[in-house]
């Protein structure tokens, strides 16, 4: 008794029992014998050995069977035939070829073959184990492989859109520039395949284990990413726009470079990921956890981050124009040179962080809190500071024309250098404040407190000073005139202490020099 060794790809389930031994292969949509002896060649489980005897029952097991082998003959079995009894004579020479074609392949002579006899690749595997087979490149469109095993299998540049691979095992599988288009993967294990470049697009894959998977520069617009495992993920420069990500598992994920405009991501877990680049533009990440995360050079801008947890976070160079950060947590964020024009941060949280060289022009950030925040050199004009806590904050140099901080909290706060022309100081707390060098022109400071504030050197011309409380402020060598509220008294006292007033005509200034600070 001959025996064969079979490729594994070749594997199907088939009948238990006394016909253990024959293969219903009509019952597959197989026609003629060629198909018969491909099923002869599929039907073992596990072993890779498989008995000629059963070859032979299965070439005459059905009623009148069809061959049409690589020379178009046809030939005939009667279904009275006993298999036992045949020999090799009996059999078509163009069935022993085909015998042997099949005996010895190899995997990667499977697609031709299958063509030869007529095997539907997309259709007759469902079920099979494909573990580790070489399927690259062959099209596999709407084929069923729910709950198949396909794990390690190369499946690069294969088409297998419209597909059931619900519940399947693809993990470690190559699936690179593979066309996975509206495929359905819910429930899979894709854990640590290389999906780098393939098209997803309206993909199912909900429910699904991607972590550690390989997505760099796929295509998943419209894709079902509902309860997604993307832990450990790489997704740089992926297409997500418009996807659903909420409550998605994103920890430690890739994420530089991708397209994620429109993409819901609220509430969904992104520690540890890196978005260092990534099109955020019109994005939701409302009350999403961003701690420490990487955004330098992400685009922000009109994104939703309210609430939002980015603790530590590192928006260097980003772009958060016309975003909506209102109570979000930045507290020790690095926010250094970013865009924040226009952007929402009222009742945000700034503590300690680091916004220098920031562009934060017409920002609202009406009751945020800014202590010990770092705003050198930032660009506040016409921003809203409107009862803004920045005790102790660092506004040296920056740029806060027309800027709104009536009722502002700057006890302490250096404002050395800061440009302050025509800004809205009434009724702010400028206790201890250092304002040396300041450009205070036509500033409002109607009941602005001053107690112990520096103000030497600082330009005052037509500051609004009226029921100004002065305690002991350092006035050397600063520049008053045309102040609204300022009265003659008060003029020969500021002269008195050092500073620059205008004399009686309007023309030329007058100073004291070095005199004694007694009060003001």
């Amino acid at each position: 008794m001959t025996l064969f060794r079979l490729p594994p790809m070749w594997q199907l389930l088939y009948l238990q029992g006394k016909s253990e031994r024959r293969v219903k292969a009509h019952s597959l949509g197989y026609e003629g014998i060629a198909g018969k002896i491909a099923v002869a060649y599929k039907v073992t489980m596990d072993a890779q050995i498989y008995n000629r005897e059963i070859l032979l029952d299965v070439c005459s097991y059905h009623e009148s069977t069809f061959f049409s082998g690589m020379n178009n003959r046809s030939i005939h079995f009667s279904p009275y035939q006993s298999p036992m009894l045949m020999t090799d004579g009996e059999i078509n020479l163009d069935v022993q070829q085909l015998i042997r074609q099949i005996t010895g392949s190899s995997p990667a002579d499977f697609p031709k073959l299958s063509k030869i006899v007529g095997v539907n690749l997309a259709k007759d595997f469902a079920g099979l184990k494909l573990s580790g087979e070489e399927l690259g490149g062959d099209n596999l469109s709407s084929a069923d492989f729910a709950g198949g095993d396909l794990s390690l299998a190369n499946l690069s540049q294969t088409n297998l859109s419209f597909a059931d691979l619900s519940l399947a095992n693809l993990s470690g599988a190559n699936l690179t520039k593979a066309n996975l288009s509206v495929a359905n993967m819910s429930g899979a294990n894709l854990s640590g395949a290389d999906l780098m470049g393939a098209e997803l697009v309206c993909a199912n894959l909900s429910g699904a284990n991607l972590s550690g998977a390989n997505l760099s520069g796929a295509e998943l617009i419209g894709v079902n990413l509902s309860n997604v495992n993307l832990s450990g993920a790489n997704l740089s420069g992926a297409d997500l726009i418009g996807v659903n990500l909420s409550s998605v598992n994103l920890s430690g994920a890739n994420l530089s470079g991708a397209n994620l405009t429109r993409t819901n991501l609220s509430r969904s877990n992104l520690r540890g990921a890196n978005l260092n680049k990534a099109n955020l533009k019109d994005a939701n990440i409302s009350g999403t956890d961003l701690s420490g995360n990487n955004l330098s050079f992400a685009n922000l801008s009109h994104t939703n981050i309210s609430m939002a947890n980015l603790n530590g976070a590192n928006l260097s160079l980003a772009n958060l124009s016309g975003a909506d950060g209102s109570l979000a947590n930045l507290n020790g964020a690095n926010l250094a040179n970013a865009n924040l024009r226009e952007v929402d941060l009222s009742g945000a949280n700034l503590i300690g962080a680091d916004l220098n060289s920031t562009n934060l022009s017409s920002a609202n950030l009406i009751s945020a809190n800014l202590i010990g925040a770092n705003l050198s050199r930032a660009d506040l004009i016409d921003a809203n500071l409107g009862g803004v806590n920045l005790s102790r904050a660092n506004l040296s140099r920056s740029n806060m024309i027309c800027t709104h901080l009536s009722r502002a909290e700057l006890g302490g706060t250096n404002l050395s250098g800061a440009n302050l022309s025509r800004a809205d100081l009434r009724d702010a707390n400028l206790s201890s404040a250092n304002l040396s060098r300041a450009n205070l022109r036509d500033a409002n400071l109607k009941n602005a407190r001053l107690k112990k504030t520096d103000l030497s050197r600082a330009n005052l011309i037509g500051a609004t000073l009226k029921d100004i409380k002065h305690y002991y402020t350092n006035v050397d060598k600063a520049l008053f005139g045309y102040n609204p509220g300022l009265s003659a008294e008060m003029k020969q006292d500021l002269i008195r202490q050092g500073a620059i007033v205008e004399d009686i005509n309007g023309m030329g200034m007058k100073e004291a020099g070095g005199a004694e600070n007694t009060g003001f």
